[in-house]
């Protein structure tokens, strides 16, 4: 069975480390539930980051309740699986199986997610005669996630990686010895990146020769209206936060960091980079402006590159 693990490449401006003293304010921003399964840092070093940021950011609520089954029928379609075939589970997702249980997908309407499988079970099933170039690769994703959404969805690839099986699990590989490729992906609105409190809406993995093995979409395309707008937090009042106040989102690390059994706390966080962008909030159906921001640290199973979220505007 093929296992997702998040990676994501921010885009960010190099810069020389200090340590910036921090106090322990109250949030800026109290109108957002933050998620209590992702950690925080103990500790943040900021680096001379400079952005420049627009005063205000809108904050924009989806008009659109749930998938419609139009677009189930199409992602169906697009997957290979008979609509046909369609079950309700208990929880109300919406599932899809072939006959001999090797490839299925589900849709969950309520909380906009799509997901597809190929089960894989043995390494051969990896196997390719040909290899198609990952820039190729790339353009099959963007192709399927804009019929999908019948062109409505702006995409970003965040991050292209090689991976090998190390049954159950997938890990990082180099391009030599790599079985499949992992994308992960973000939608776009106003040119910023929407993403989720964990990384990336987008994810998928492919074999070697553009088969599609595994595909998570959340759905972030639809009518919204623009629900209020609020004052964004500057950078220098970024950096007088303390750590409890940003959480990590995305923990990327080498092939022992994938492969340990035991999950380790990130204690300092050298930050290199900081963007704006979006997350969203199922509970509101609504897009908050986040600040991004990515770099790194070392833990017992090697160095790892982390991106921290903290939410970008203030509510007085």
């Amino acid at each position: 069975m093929t296992i997702f693990l998040g990676l994501l490449l921010w885009p960010k401006k190099e810069t020389t480390q200090k340590t910036t003293e921090t106090i322990e304010t109250k949030p800026y921003n109290q109108e957002v539930a933050m998620p209590d399964y992702l950690n925080k840092p103990k500790g943040i070093n900021w680096g001379e980051v400079v952005l420049e940021i627009p005063e205000k950011m809108v904050i924009y609520k989806y008009l659109d309740k749930k998938i419609s089954e139009e677009e189930m029928k199409k992602f169906v379609e697009l997957v290979g699986l008979d609509y046909g075939q369609k079950k309700i589970s208990s929880s109300g997702l919406i599932l899809f199986n072939d006959d001999e249980g090797k490839y299925g997908a589900y849709v969950d309407p309520i909380n906009k997610k799509f997901q597809y499988v190929e089960n894989i079970y043995y390494k051969s099933d990896l196997q390719s005669v040909d290899k198609m170039e990952t820039v190729d690769i790339q353009k099959k994703l963007m192709e399927l996630v804009k019929e999908l959404s019948g062109g409505q969805a702006g995409i970003n690839i965040n991050n292209t990686d090689y991976k090998e099986m190390v049954s159950p699990d997938w890990v990082s590989a180099t391009e030599d010895k790599a079985d499949a490729v992992e994308i992960s992906a973000s939608l776009t609105v106003d040119q910023y990146s929407i993403n989720n409190f964990n990384g990336s809406p987008i994810k998928a993995v492919y074999r070697r020769d553009g088969k599609l093995l595994k595909i998570e979409i959340g759905k972030r395309w639809g009518n919204t209206e623009i629900a209020k707008e609020q004052r964004t937090v500057n950078v220098d009042e970024l950096k007088k936060m303390g750590p409890s106040q940003f959480l990590i989102s995305t923990v990327t690390g080498g092939k022992d960091y994938q492969l340990a059994t035991v999950s380790e706390n990130i204690s300092q966080v050298n930050l290199t980079g900081l963007e704006l962008g979006y997350v969203y909030i199922p509970e509101k159906a609504e897009l908050w402006p986040f600040y991004f921001a990515s770099g790194n640290s070392i833990t017992g199973n090697g160095p790892v590159k982390i991106v921290l979220i903290t939410p970008a505007t203030k509510d007085n």
